[in-house]
């Protein structure tokens, strides 16, 4: 056995490593220097990697700046509320459906004190707008662009065929058909993002068509949005459970870390026991 493997190191490069002499068999130094007829392999090259306390610190710094990038990128930023000057709310109900303007233009004015952001509806008979565009959203754009060019106003147009409106001030039972659509300018977008527009319009929309009182559902969708406004104020607001739920995913990467330095940390004292135990063996 010791001759068979002897000439088939001959074959590979060789060195001497001191007195002894050495061989290397596929990355490995066999040593001749054995009289029991055993191969004796000394060193396995390559192939036995050892966790230093080096890789430890790497991984720990690496942890630390993920850990911080996703902390930054999910901490949420307070809105702050807009200059609003000389801006007034308004109610400009040509329809004639709203039952309590007063009511409506206190919770608009509250919206309006607490971001800064006018708030204007509009009420009108489909006819009004159907001769002259192609949908209500066509003729919002118009409303806006030509009657506001300081773009931070919250327009809102509720739209109503001109016979159900009037049926409807007549106190007849009447399955309204409501359309409803909502524009905001540029200057709005830390308060309302367009699944913000998207959510006020699906809210008032459900409230008129099931036939809610069109003041009080515009009350109701305003209401929800001074809510919104307010989280957006005051994001760290709402107790232990909201702060918990906006930074999750920085406690996530964390335990995914802790996890790694555990094995990364456990592994490097078991490659230094093995280290030692070589050590004491020789």
């Amino acid at each position: 056995m010791k001759n068979s493997v002897n000439e088939n190191a001959k074959k590979n490069d060789f060195r001497f490593l001191g007195p002894e002499r050495y061989y290397h068999v596929a990355g490995r130094q066999l040593d001749e220097k054995t009289n029991d007829g055993t191969d004796d392999f000394v060193n396995i090259q390559g192939n036995d990697e050892k966790t230093t306390f080096g890789s430890i610190i790497a991984v720990g710094i690496v942890a630390i700046a993920i850990t911080s990038l996703v902390c930054i990128a999910v901490r949420p930023k307070a809105a702050e509320k807009l200059y609003s000057g000389n801006l007034a709310a308004a109610v400009y109900d040509e329809a004639d459906i709203i039952g309590n303007d007063q009511s409506l233009s206190a919770t608009l004015d509250e919206y309006l004190a607490n971001t800064g952001i006018c708030p204007v509806v509009y009420t009108v008979y489909d006819e009004e707008w159907k001769s002259e565009y192609d949908d209500l959203q066509t003729y919002a754009l118009h409303v806006y662009a030509d009657n506001y060019s300081d773009l931070q106003h919250f327009v809102v147009v509720c739209s109503i065929p001109e016979n159900e409106a009037k049926l409807i001030n007549q106190g007849e039972a009447v399955e309204a058909h409501y359309e409803v659509f909502a524009i905001n300018g540029p200057g709005t977008n830390a308060f309302i993002s367009e699944s913000d527009l998207t959510r006020f319009c699906d809210h008032l929309s459900a409230d008129l068509n099931n036939g809610s009182e069109p003041s009080a559902a515009f009350e109701g969708a305003f209401r929800k949005a001074i809510n919104d406004a307010d989280s957006k104020l005051h994001p760290y607001k709402g107790g232990f459970g909201k702060i918990f739920l906006t930074f999750l995913p920085v406690l996530i990467v964390t335990i995914i870390f802790v996890m790694v330095l555990v094995i990364v940390s456990r592994k490097y004292k078991r490659d230094r026991v093995a280290l030692k135990e070589s050590v004491s063996k020789a």
